[in-house]
């Protein structure tokens, strides 16, 4: 599972695919999850190619601690 911030970090290094393109998602998560100068060029060239530009107007994130319900 995947949380919100990297859902977030995802997103911005890979981009956001068409619900059509589902066979590049192994290939995505990979170069999200890489690093390097190389990896960084090739990740910026999958997102002009592959992802569909999305602005993103609000992240809400809820965290809770369980120790505060007990």
């Amino acid at each position: 599972m995947i949380c919100s911030q990297d859902q977030l970090a995802l997103r911005v290094k890979v981009g956001l695919l068409s619900k059509d393109n589902v066979e590049q998602v192994p290939f995505a998560y990979k170069l999200y999850k890489s690093s390097g100068k190389s990896n960084e060029i090739l990740a910026r060239g999958f997102k002009e190619a592959f992802s569909r530009v999305v602005p993103i107007d609000f992240v809400g994130v809820w965290w809770a601690e369980l120790s505060t319900f007990r």
